[in-house]
């Protein structure tokens, strides 16, 4: 349901922008970007939390994989 209805007596002078505001209502597009943007926020958290958690075991973990690429 609509809450701008295209059916509603508009004025000849209101009647542009009262399209272009039931056209906007309809798009959808804004709303997806939106919901991709949240996701990727979620992520990102989800991301630094497990960097903060694993913070320390991985710097104990990272140099003792590089000493074992030194080349002689």
């Amino acid at each position: 349901m609509s809450l701008l209805s295209p059916f509603a007596p508009v004025s000849k002078a209101a009647a542009p922008l009262c399209r272009s505001l039931v056209r906007f209502a309809r798009h959808e597009s804004g709303a997806t970007a939106i919901e991709y943007g949240l996701v990727s926020t979620f992520i990102g958290m989800a991301v630094i939390g497990a960097f903060r958690a694993y913070g320390l075991a991985l710097a104990d973990f990272f140099p003792k994989v590089f000493e074992l690429f030194k080349f002689e």
